[in-house]
């Protein structure tokens, strides 16, 4: 159901900001932005499609539960350490 509801809300938002500025919005740079961002989306889409079915990096079981490391995993961690630490 949240699903859903996400993808109802955030077309509708997109077309409404596009109706509100979308006349007054330079296209050259729009298309600076939007290709890049576009193209980047679509990479990333199908780098974590592709890390989702890999196999796990480390498997280990803490308190009585089964664990894994993923690409995902480890990947998340690194940027976040990224991220905050610069």
């Amino acid at each position: 159901m949240a699903l859903a509801a996400t993808a109802i809300v955030h077309p509708a938002n997109n077309i409404f900001k596009v109706a509100l500025v979308g006349r007054k919005a330079d296209l050259g740079i729009v298309l600076k932005f939007a290709l890049p961002a576009v193209s980047a989306a679509m990479l990333g889409a199908l780098l974590l499609n592709y890390m989702a079915a890999a196999q796990p990096i480390a498997a280990y079981v803490l308190g009585g539960r089964a664990c894994s490391i993923t690409s995902n995993k480890a990947g998340y961690c690194l940027s976040y350490y990224g991220v905050c630490h610069f």
